[in-house]
């Protein structure tokens, strides 16, 4: 039997030998988050569906993500990443071709709720393969060197989407997922696979059905609300409050919770909110422009070539924040980022008459939120003491998701009722309004970032040698005696698996 090479084995891992299956791995899940983003109008008039019933495709994916990420992360705790990633990809691979071969909206739902779900588990996975495969020393240099890889596949993947959609029809971008989910589970078997850790601990399974409830149903009061159905909105919102408030009880007492409520004060509880709220103007934006384009008869090339640039200049970004950050106080450079966005916001509903000014005004929107998400990542980060910073890594990848969801639930929503309410007698011109409309829907998020930035979030300690630094404005979060036995209770390998390389969910995914 062929030995297999040292590199791929953990502790002894490089850039090279992980290159190939990161490559792939990341590929096949952009194409699949791409591909709905650009195929969403085909599907509206393929199906002959609303707006609100066709963004569901991307909200139930979503929704999956958030409850499924972490409890099957918590599978390659035990039994070791290799065999949990083949699994997931297999899996992942036959339901993409059930989306290929998929007939009706049902269909399709069905079959994004288990892509969402057996993705998420192949991230949470990825993830602790690259804490684990490097030597500890070079870890850094590893996962740095992972990050122009996602931002590589983040700028190619638009525009070879763009050109499938256009020319060959979305259905061709999920048999290419599939193969590539497949490719995926024979390259992750070359790997050593490290020996799983028997915890003990209780997974958190009634926590993230509960988290599943809660935000699926908000959501679906949205979508009933937008076809006026008023009561049964209602319904379903209150429904949704008591799955949420069932889910802060029971987490509250779980010894293994998906979100450590200990942790939610300030200022943690503030960033977390901004970063919804950021996640909720990014997705938005991810699904206005696609449909409002498509009014204005551009086709999806285009639109893909627009993500494309958008992603080509997050990365450039990527690298100067950092520079700028070693003398700009965190809190000053948000609020800078709100103040500009909320400006561009207000030029973008004006200047959507023009189609050239509104693809440049969108790749500059973009940009400011994709750096108020490289800025506040690291301060969720660092807000908690270093000891608890495991149990913190979850919450940026669950608040992306739950702010994704929410967003296309309401920007529809919104869209749907300025074109039903509005006087505008010629049908496209009704729809372009009510994309309109959606654009100042961005500035009340805004404003309560903005709010929450120069009233809650405050400075660091870290923070002592920049210009215009103030002791009194430092905010510390004040962790009750108790959270030390729990946290003692607790492992750190799963949470650790989403610290270490959140920032390549949040680089690519959020891109999408």
């Amino acid at each position: 039997m062929t030995k297999l090479p040292k590199s791929l084995s953990p502790g002894h891992g490089t850039i090279l030998s992980i290159f190939p299956y990161f490559f792939v791995s990341l590929f096949a899940s952009f194409v699949d988050s791409q591909a709905i983003v650009l195929a969403l109008p085909s599907i509206q008039k393929e199906l002959n569906i609303p707006a609100s019933t066709a963004q569901w495709l991307m909200t139930i994916h979503y929704i999956a993500t958030a409850s499924c990420a972490i409890p099957l992360g918590r599978l390659g705790d035990r039994f070791g990443y290799v065999p949990v990633i083949a699994v997931l990809a297999l899996l992942t691979a036959g339901f993409e071709i059930g989306f290929y071969f998929a007939k009706s909206f049902i269909e399709l739902f069905c079959v994004r709720i288990f892509v969402g779900a057996f993705s998420s588990g192949q991230i949470s996975n990825r993830n602790s393969m690259m804490r684990i495969l490097p030597a500890h020393e070079k870890a850094h240099s590893f996962l740095q060197q992972g990050q122009t890889i996602v931002q590589l596949v983040g700028v190619i993947t638009p525009i070879i989407c763009g050109l499938l959609v256009q020319y060959t029809g979305y259905k061709n971008c999920y048999m290419i997922s599939a193969v590539c989910y497949f490719v995926t589970f024979v390259l992750v078997l070359f790997y050593t696979n490290p020996k799983g850790q028997k915890t003990g601990r209780k997974n958190d399974l009634l926590g993230s059905v509960l988290i599943m409830v809660a935000v699926g149903v908000f959501c679906l009061s949205l979508t009933l609300l937008s076809y006026k159905q008023y009561w049964q909105s209602g319904v379903a919102f209150g429904a949704s409050v008591v799955a949420a408030i069932v889910f802060y009880f029971v987490e509250k007492k779980h010894s293994n919770p998906i979100i450590p409520i200990f942790l939610m004060k300030n200022p943690v509880t503030h960033i977390v909110l901004t970063n919804i709220n950021t996640y909720i103007i990014n997705a938005g934006l991810g699904y206005i422009l696609p449909q409002f384009l498509s009014l204005r008869g551009i086709e999806s090339t285009m639109v893909s070539i627009i993500f494309a640039i958008t992603g080509l200049f997050t990365f450039i970004f990527s690298m100067i924040i950092p520079i700028i950050q070693k003398k700009v106080l965190n809190r000053r450079l948000l609020l800078v980022l709100q103040l500009v966005s909320i400006s561009l916001c207000v030029v973008l509903f004006f200047v959507s008459f023009n189609t050239i000014a509104v693809m440049t005004v969108f790749v500059l929107l973009q940009l400011t939120i994709q750096i108020t998400s490289l800025v506040l990542y690291p301060l969720t980060m660092m807000s908690v003491p270093k000891r608890f910073s495991s149990q913190i890594g979850a919450i940026p990848t669950t608040g992306r998701t739950v702010g994704q969801s929410i967003s296309y639930c309401l920007f529809s929503m919104v869209s749907q009722l300025v074109i039903e309410n509005s006087q505008i007698p010629d049908l496209v011109e009704r729809q372009i309004f009510g994309y309109q409309i959606s654009f100042l829907l961005f500035i009340p998020f805004l404003a309560i970032s903005t709010i929450l930035i120069w009233f809650k979030i405050g400075m660091q300690e870290n923070e002592s040698h920049k210009k215009g630094f103030r002791q009194d404005k430092v905010r510390k979060l004040q962790v009750a005696e108790f959270a030390d036995d729990q946290e003692e209770q607790q492992t750190d390998t799963c949470f650790q698996i989403a610290t270490q390389d959140e920032k390549s969910e949040l680089l690519g995914d959020d891109k999408r």
